[in-house]
């Protein structure tokens, strides 16, 4: 792909299209797959999912089966042991720990690669005028698990794959003639 980016995280050609899966772990599970291209900054697609621990796995299945090919990369919660989970309402980190591990290999097994952050981290950069400019916010009215994820997703979009600030005026890296076959391309040869 000539003049393309490379993503800093898997040295491979990121495409025009960003299509980007995050994931907020818990006792209540928050997902966020949305896409943009490299000309606007606000999402072209967004859907928003919430479901309770034990069938995160399964819910992640479906979206890898109905989207995987598409996903070029996400984020997921790291699980942090520290003053601020010792205050959890009824939640064991271990439990947590095993979900993450899970869903990880879940991916990883279906091409997706997801980068781990601490929840302070995301969430301390992708704060809600991020998220209303990047499109995610208004979906997750009423699932705050899903908005975590929302928050995930944008900041693996900008950080991982290059995709602009919502909230800066800086321009593309990639010219609007790239086009999203570089991934799909990428996803078939594996």
């Amino acid at each position: 792909m000539t003049g393309s980016i490379t993503s800093p995280v898997t040295l491979e050609p990121v495409p025009a299209l960003v299509t980007v899966l995050g994931i907020d772990i818990g006792d209540t599970t928050g997902m966020l797959l949305a896409t943009w291209d490299r000309e606007n900054r606000k999402a072209l697609e967004a859907r928003a999912f919430q479901c309770d621990r034990a069938t995160s796995p399964l819910l992640l299945g479906w979206i890898l089966a109905e989207y995987g090919f598409l996903i070029c990369g996400g984020g997921i919660e790291a699980f942090v042991s520290g003053p601020r989970s010792l205050k959890l309402k009824g939640t064991k980190a271990g439990p947590i720990r095993a979900q993450h591990a899970e869903l990880t290999a879940i991916a990883e097994a279906a091409g997706v690669r997801l980068v781990s952050r601490p929840a302070v981290t995301v969430k301390a950069w992708s704060v809600d005028d991020r998220l209303r400019a990047a499109g995610l916010l208004d979906i997750t009215a009423g699932q705050g698990h899903a908005r975590d994820g929302g928050r995930h997703a944008i900041y693996a979009a900008c950080h991982d794959r290059g995709l602009p600030d919502p909230l800066s005026r800086r321009k593309s890296q990639l010219s609007s003639q790239e086009t999203h076959a570089g991934t799909t391309a990428r996803k078939t040869a594996r």
